[in-house]
């Protein structure tokens, strides 16, 4: 199924999917997905008779800046224009349950708090607090995952060159190749003007990286304790992880989440925070049914 655009009050191109499963917008169970920082929902791949047995209708959005979504990243805004996409579309079904991967757990968390239809939150290697996700990079010394990410290197096998000016792309990465531009001093004293570029490549579009990394890893912002609290109302909240991951510090998160109403699953075939060869497991063992 193509996918479509729609353009937000800001004038901002949102691209999104919308499969009613054959529901004709009359679906029990409204399924949201959200893709993972640098994901896009043209590769997402669901168990669609699986959803339309349970009448599930499909959303799949891609974030501002994945994709052909403009704007820049922010996890508020996103949330509100999921919230206008929904409205635009219509759809009145009774239950939301949201997909998300990585950051946009984050996001997730945010729209529920806006929408009471939302039963279930299903968070796919959830990236909680991106501050402390980085740290946690830098310590392992595997940030250039995330660096190749943001802006691929030249020389990397089938990919293309990012549209960022090659001398701005590799000062860009070497700048970010030490964490000590994370500290808020060092960071206002001359790295956020250094850093203050567009780039776009295969996996995302940003109007400015040093917004983008601001927003995201300057100031701690942690969302665990906000998401503990959402569950304890009565909602469920599911917790996904791969069986090894260099973005999250899994045995962290498995402890924090003890003694909370979250439930938290281990694929053994996922084998990294992107989940490959997971995805089939995830669907298979996904519970579909909002309560009465």
């Amino acid at each position: 199924m193509a996918t479509r655009l729609y353009r937000n009050r800001q004038g901002l191109q949102i691209e999104y999917r919308y499969d009613d499963g054959g529901t004709r917008n009359q679906a029990r169970n409204l399924v949201v997905m959200l893709p993972c920082g640098g994901g896009n929902i043209r590769g997402w791949r669901y168990a669609r008779n699986k959803l339309a047995a349970a009448r599930c209708a499909v959303l799949q959005m891609n974030p501002r800046s994945h994709g052909q979504s403009e704007g820049q990243y922010h996890f508020k805004r996103v949330a509100e224009d999921l919230a206008e996409l929904i409205q635009y579309l219509a759809i009145e079904a009774k239950s939301v349950q949201i997909v998300a991967h990585s950051m946009s757990a984050i996001v997730a968390l945010q729209y529920a708090c806006l929408d009471s239809r939302v039963w279930a939150l299903e968070l796919i290697a959830p990236i909680l607090n991106p501050r402390n996700c980085l740290q946690y990079m830098y310590a392992r010394d595997t940030i250039d995952e995330f660096l190749e990410l943001l802006l691929p290197a030249d020389s990397r096998p089938g990919q293309p060159t990012g549209t960022t000016p090659a001398r701005h792309q590799v000062d860009s990465r070497q700048a970010l190749s030490a964490s000590c531009w994370m500290d808020r001093d060092v960071w206002l004293q001359g790295w956020r003007q250094q850093l203050h570029i567009a780039v776009a490549n295969q996996q995302i579009k940003l109007p400015s990286i040093a917004d983008f990394l601001e927003h995201l890893f300057i100031d701690d912002q942690d969302h665990f304790q906000m998401l503990s609290e959402w569950g304890a109302t009565g909602k469920a909240v599911h917790i996904w992880l791969p069986a090894e991951d260099h973005w999250v510090d899994l045995h962290r998160l498995r402890s924090a989440c003890q003694d909370t109403s979250i439930t938290v699953t281990t694929i053994p075939e996922a084998r990294s925070h992107f989940f490959e060869a997971g995805w089939n497991s995830f669907w298979q063992m996904l519970h579909l049914e909002p309560p009465d």
